[in-house]
């Protein structure tokens, strides 16, 4: 008895120190988030500041041109993944309408082929692309969204 109310003991501490851990990581992640992608980053740049003092140039020269060589490198490709990106998203309208062509064209012949002429599988299929279409076009825009904040939150 006294061996299973240690164990119980034991489990009840360890699972208030993960509620308890788990409390102050959301608290401070206000925090955490540059200091993890600080390290991230140092270990990242590491062996590239190592290499450039094996040529002979100073650690403190070192580490400042691969950093602003990095975050030129992070900025252009934010960049360029944005201008992508918005031009998908202002062509997705015509690319969905293109889709749903497609699938009514593809349920004309599978209804051709098997001889159905129920109207609801039209429509039924038709609505089921034209919700996944509508998903995934706003859930790429919520990426973009999220992505442009948290850059922002390290500028």
């Amino acid at each position: 008895m006294a061996n299973d109310y240690k164990r119980i003991k034991k489990l009840t501490y360890w699972l208030l120190f993960l509620v308890l851990l788990v409390y102050v990581l959301v608290e401070a992640r206000e925090f955490l988030y540059p200091l993890v992608m600080a390290l991230l980053f140092a270990y990242l740049l590491y062996p590239v500041v190592k290499q450039l003092e094996k040529w002979g140039i100073p650690r403190l020269l070192a580490n400042f041109a691969t950093i602003i060589t990095a975050m030129a490198l992070f900025a252009g490709l934010m960049v360029l993944l944005y201008k992508q990106l918005s031009v998908f998203l202002t062509d997705f309208p015509e690319l969905k309408e293109k889709a749903l062509l497609n699938i009514d064209q593809l349920q004309a012949h599978i209804d051709r082929k098997f001889g159905d002429d129920n109207q609801s599988n039209e429509r039924w299929l038709r609505l089921q692309v034209n919700n996944a279409l509508d998903l995934s076009g706003s859930a790429i825009a919520e990426i973009l969204l999220a992505t442009t904040s948290t850059i922002t939150k390290f500028a």
